[in-house]
This record gives structure tokens, C-alpha cells and sequence, in this order.
């Protein structure tokens, strides 16, 4: 799993402090924060796989 970069930190922290929603989040780096908001809530990798495939379903709507 790679480093995320500190614009992804800087909107993980938002949508975990409430100051945002992921919706909110620009398209081109939501994918990347969900996965990381599953990691740290979970800590574990997996769990970041499986947001990347809820992200992309919610695309589809």
C-alpha cells in the first residue's frame, strides 16, 4: 500500500471531522480517501479494497 499524498490526508481529515461529506470531495481523489477513511477506521487493507469497490458502485447511480 502506498503513502497517500497530503492533499488525500487533508480531505480524510475533513470528512472525519465532519467538515465535509465524501460526496464532497473532488471526483478525481474521492476513491483514494475513501480508501484510506476504511484503513484508519479499520486499519486494515483490506477493508480499503472493499471502499474502492463501494465508491465505484456509487458512481454508477
Amino acid at each position: 500500500m502506498e503513502k497517500p499524498s497530503v492533499r488525500t490526508i487533508d480531505y480524510v481529515v475533513l470528512v472525519q471531522s465532519s467538515v465535509m461529506s465524501l460526496d464532497e470531495v473532488p471526483t478525481d481523489i474521492q476513491q483514494e480517501v475513501a480508501r484510506w477513511l476504511s484503513f484508519f477506521v479499520s486499519g486494515k487493507p483490506e477493508d480499503a479494497k472493499r471502499a474502492d469497490k463501494d465508491v465505484k458502485e456509487h458512481e454508477d447511480d
